[in-house]
């Protein structure tokens, strides 16, 4: 299994492993390994897959959440505590009442963020899915 982007620098710069860690990766395809540092150079990893099981899927029934466009900071939050919670989607709108009542505020690195939030939160709460966010839609 090999390291690259984003995951290799969670794994190693900010959780600091190094050859010979043994820890456990999640993809998007339900699965769990836990693997063994082999190989670290400057933007790259390798590990060995030790073992293998796979992640049960959600409980049903599913949840699925509408939320209101809030502050920014806030949304990130509620990104990741949804997630965490078994979320299975979030399908943000704009309404009078919305903090953010115009839709060329939300840039594309805002839907990139809350990608990559929803990406960790995942990894960390041991979940086998991702959480979908679909697109905004204005009431």
């Amino acid at each position: 299994m090999n390291f690259t982007g984003d995951v290799f620098h969670h794994i190693f710069d900010v959780c600091r492993q190094e050859v010979g860690s043994k820890f456990e990766v999640l993809t998007e395809d339900s699965k769990a390994y836990f693997v063994e540092v082999t190989q670290v150079a400057k933007k790259t990893a390798a590990a060995q897959i030790l073992e293998e099981r796979v992640i049960p899927e959600l409980k049903t029934p599913h949840v699925h959440l509408l939320l209101s466009i809030s502050r920014f900071p806030v949304m990130d939050a509620v990104m990741e505590k949804a997630v965490e919670l078994g979320v299975k989607s979030i399908q943000p709108f704009f309404s009078e009442f919305s903090f953010v009542r115009k839709g060329e505020k939300i840039s594309e690195n805002k839907v990139e963020r809350w990608d990559k939030i929803v990406r960790s939160a995942t990894q960390q709460s041991g979940r086998g899915d991702l959480m979908k966010i679909h697109s905004p839609y204005f009431f």
